[in-house]
């Protein structure tokens, strides 16, 4: 196991970072937020996005990961999960 290093977590946010990749953040009440990652601690992520820099609690996402190429960078609504349609 890792040790307090963050291991997995520290190495995509810093890659992301470094790389100025930018990334969808999901968030647990299922709002998006398309940016990049300025900074980051240890219960925190600054996203640079298009309305500016926002703090972001890291208890507060879901899920984190490259942004595909979209028309806007306007927080949307997550979509829905496929077994809902059933």
């Amino acid at each position: 196991m890792e040790s307090d290093t963050g291991g997995i977590q520290n190495e995509f946010f810093n890659r992301a970072r470094k790389e100025r990749t930018q990334v969808t953040v999901f968030l647990a009440n299922g709002k998006r937020l398309i940016g990049r990652i300025k900074a980051f601690d240890k219960f925190t992520v600054l996203l640079d996005t298009h309305y500016g820099d926002q703090i972001v609690f890291k208890h507060a996402i879901s899920t984190v990961g490259p942004a595909r190429s979209t028309t806007s960078e306007e927080e949307v609504p997550a979509p829905r999960d496929a077994a809902q349609h059933v």
